[in-house]
């Protein structure tokens, strides 16, 4: 889509700033003798949050605010009432008289997350109750700094790059523990999007939030523990095309004493879908993609209970699968009948507990994955492969944070311990790795925000120390942000920082056969980058444009060299720059219908042998991002539709192959939200790819075309 259509779309959009009336407001919750309350339940419109230990809270105020406590008098507030609040160097302040009540015992169960200091621009993603998200993948790619990859069907190696960094390059964090820090990318296919409860962002070299691999960013992703208000049981059924079949099962509540959660997730998809001739698709392919099934069964559940004021949450997640894996077409027959099968067991302790203004947290863990790679049965002599892989990773993370009025303080302690161990099967003598890696890190960060006049000047410094075994790095990163009070801003702010990404094992010592080899010598990657932007908001509208820029050094890239004959070895010759301009913005002209609108325009260059100006463009890497989205809830019904393009990607890292064309794809889905005694039932309807487009996003691999995904969901 030419760029000019696209300026013209998001111009319209936002032709509706002068009608719109929703705030984004930031306060303090206390009782009549000022004291902060924690817990408050803050609701406006469809989102709602809960105040934390020290009575803050952010929000977006769309049309009116309710405000509820137990044991307090419920507060209901216009927008205008929000507006004319009192203001402190907290934000807004509101004030709960106490109504006490009498009630049998119960225990209020919050849910137990990382208190640690939000970033200046961390993002909270929206995720809408009423509306059917297919993939945690497709919940994360709302906007276009989040590249994937096309129309995943189930089961399929889900990777999310941030900005136009590469994949491994985005850090993710799930409950708070670092889940791909040995240099991997990480697989979204393995997460129920039904377990998440909340997504946060935070882009641009972020190693101080999280260590390794944050130099894209990272994607920080909490799980649901438990329900707080009821008893809850729900089914869910899902089938759709290519042989896709979902069911699962899922129990929550709570008892004076206890709240829990239980989930029961079972899928198979055949994955068996035509194949059109195009781009870089071989005339002779045959015309079903086969060989393509995924198998997954999984659980998850939690328990949380308060034992005086030590609230400890228990959770544990275990899945199994199986994935065929029929690799590009050009070698079909050297993976036919090739798959990878395995499991995961990820369980974990968590304490909190609030001392006045202090809060201390410790996160407790362990990781096992294990799985089994196969490809015995490939047509062509001398190429069979089947080996393990197992990796353990267990670790503890101590927390203390300080509040008090305008100043934010915390200090964070964490050790982990990884093995990774790989074995030839057919040749175990030959193949093996055991490779074991200890981590010892420190971090803090500071934060303070003032108000001067009429202005609001918000202040951030972080840094961390990790230790990894005769490794030091460190990474720090200062923040600053200003803007105005009220309901009409506008907002700047910048970060600088750096961030490291570790070589995994397979870079330090692959052995897989006589043409590639490991290298035990590899560095660390590191990366120092910025970000500015300008926010601008006026009642129920915002627009947001922000530059970031990264320029990465020792990048490993894989080369062939000469050892006893051409041998391929990673090395760490490699150089990039990446630079992004993001345009992000979203109005609501009606209550009911909501639009979003985002671009990213990207310069990823490899410099390692030239400037920036004549540096080949990385691989996989568009130039232009697009990515517009219509939301309409009238009533029960609720309809949601969303475009979007993808620019040219190159393929080759000398760019001297033609790019693979660019594409766009437009998804939508209907459901409807129908009441029977006790009973919600559900129906929804999600197409992928309406309109059939025959596309591709990397070389020789056919993606699926139009997709239908029915969902029936009962709740009690």
């Amino acid at each position: 889509m030419p760029f000019s259509r696209f300026f013209t779309v998001f111009v319209f959009l936002f032709a509706f700033f002068a009608m719109l009336n929703g705030i984004k407001v930031t306060g303090i919750v206390t009782d009549e003798e000022n004291k902060p309350l924690e817990t408050v339940r803050l609701v406006s419109g469809k989102k709602t949050t809960l105040s934390k230990q020290n009575g803050s809270f952010t929000l977006e105020v769309t049309d009116s605010l309710q405000v509820n406590r137990l044991g307090y008098k419920k507060r209901t507030l216009s927008l205008q009432e929000v507006r004319s609040l009192p203001i402190t160097t907290s934000g807004i302040h509101i004030i709960l008289q106490n109504e006490p009540i009498q009630l049998s015992t119960y225990r209020v169960f919050v849910h137990l997350s990382e208190e640690n200091i939000a970033a200046a621009d961390l993002v909270t993603l929206q995720i809408d109750p009423d509306k059917h998200y297919s993939s945690a993948s497709e919940l994360i790619s709302q906007t276009a700094a989040f590249q994937s990859s096309g129309t995943l069907l189930k089961g399929e190696t889900a990777q999310l790059n941030i900005l136009g960094n590469i994949s491994r390059h985005t850090l993710v964090l799930l409950d708070g523990i670092a889940m791909n820090t040995l240099g991997e990318p990480f697989d979204f296919s393995r997460l129920n999007v039904d377990n998440i409860e909340s997504i946060e962002i935070v882009k641009n070299n972020a190693s101080v939030y999280g260590g390794a691999s944050a130099i894209g960013g990272i994607i920080m992703i909490t799980t649901k523990q438990g329900a707080a208000i009821k008893t809850n049981l729900e089914s869910k059924t899902e089938f759709g095309s290519y042989g896709y079949l979902m069911q699962q099962i899922t129990v929550s509540g709570f008892n004076p004493e206890n709240s829990y959660r239980l989930c029961l997730n079972a899928y198979n998809a055949d994955n068996d879908f035509p194949i059109r001739k195009g781009e870089l698709i071989p005339e002779d392919s045959e015309s079903i993609r086969k060989n393509n099934s995924k198998q997954q069964l999984s659980f998850s559940g939690a328990y949380s209970t308060n034992l005086a004021k030590l609230q400890m949450n228990i959770s544990a997640d275990y899945l199994i699968f199986h994935r065929e894996l029929p690799g590009p077409l050009n070698f079909a027959d050297l993976y036919y009948q090739a798959f990878l099968e395995g499991s995961s067991l990820r369980p974990q302790i968590r304490f909190s507990a609030n001392f006045g203004n202090f809060t201390w947290q410790s996160n407790n863990w362990l990781i096992h994955d294990e799985t089994t790679y196969d490809n015995t049965r490939s047509l062509i002599e001398g190429f069979s492969q089947k080996y393990s892989q197992k990796n353990d990773n267990y670790g503890i993370k101590q927390s203390l944070n300080y509040h008090k009025n305008s100043l934010q303080a915390s200090l964070n302690g964490e050790y982990s311990n990884n093995r990774y161990r790989y074995r030839d099967l057919i040749y175990p003598s030959q193949g093996k790795i055991d490779y074991v890696r200890n981590q010892l890190a420190f971090s803090f960060k500071l934060n303070q925000q003032k108000e001067f006049a009429w202005l609001i000047f918000g202040n951030g410094l972080a840094g961390r120390y990790d230790y990894i075994e005769d490794e030091d790095e460190f990474s720090g990163r200062l923040e600053f942000s200003v803007r105005n009070w009220g309901t009409k801003y506008l907002e700047t702010g910048a970060t600088i920082g750096n961030s490291f990404a570790l070589p995994s094992p397979f870079d330090l010592y692959w052995k897989g056969d006589s043409q590639t080899l490991g290298n035990p010598n590899l560095k660390s990657e590191k990366a120092t980058g910025y970000q500015l932007w300008l926010k601008g908001n006026i009642p129920q509208a915002t627009l947001k444009a922000t530059f970031h820029q990264n320029k990465i050094k020792n990048l490993i890239q894989w080369r062939q060299v000469q050892m006893y004959g051409p041998v391929w070895k990673p090395m760490n010759i490699g150089k990039a720059v990446v630079q992004n301009l993001e345009l992000e913005g979203n109005c609501r002209p009606l209550k009911q219908l909501e639009l979003t609108a985002s671009a990213v325009f990207t310069k990823a260059k490899d410099t390692t042998c030239y400037s920036f100006a004549e540096a080949p463009k990385l691989m996989y890497r568009p130039k232009a991002l697009y990515a517009l989205a219509v939301d309409y809830q009238p009533g029960i019904f609720h309809f949601w539709t969303k475009y979007s393009y993808t620019g040219k990607q190159w393929i080759t890292p000398d760019n001297l192959i033609d790019p693979i064309s660019a594409y766009a794809l437009v998804d939508c889905g209907i459901s409807f939200l129908w009441q029977k005694g006790n009973w919600q039932i559900t129906p929804a309807l999600t197409v992928k790819n309406i309109f059939n487009e025959n596309y591709m996003v990397h070389s020789y691999v056919p993606e699926p075309g139009r997709t239908f995904y029915a969902t029936l969901q009962l709740n009690r």
